[in-house]
């Protein structure tokens, strides 16, 4: 590779803590190891998994269902 391809590359991974983030925030994030991740829409993660598991997955990857801020009266 050319050290412009390289450097194309370095800028797309210094993205990587924003998209992960992002990702996070929005529930998306079924599954991390390392430097991979899983993601899932959510209504496709409630559709497979159901209320019950979905919210306890949300609750124990987030922290929370819903996130605050989600709902109305919220911050």
């Amino acid at each position: 590779m050319t050290q412009e391809e390289l450097q194309i590359i370095s800028n797309r991974d210094a993205h990587w803590d924003e998209v992960i983030k992002l990702c996070r925030k929005y529930g998306f994030v079924t599954q991390e190891y390392g430097n991979s991740v899983t993601l899932m829409t959510n209504s496709y993660q409630l559709d497979s998994w159901h209320e019950p598991a979905y919210r306890f997955r949300q609750e124990q990857l987030f922290g929370s269902f819903p996130q605050p801020g989600e709902t109305s009266g919220q911050k």
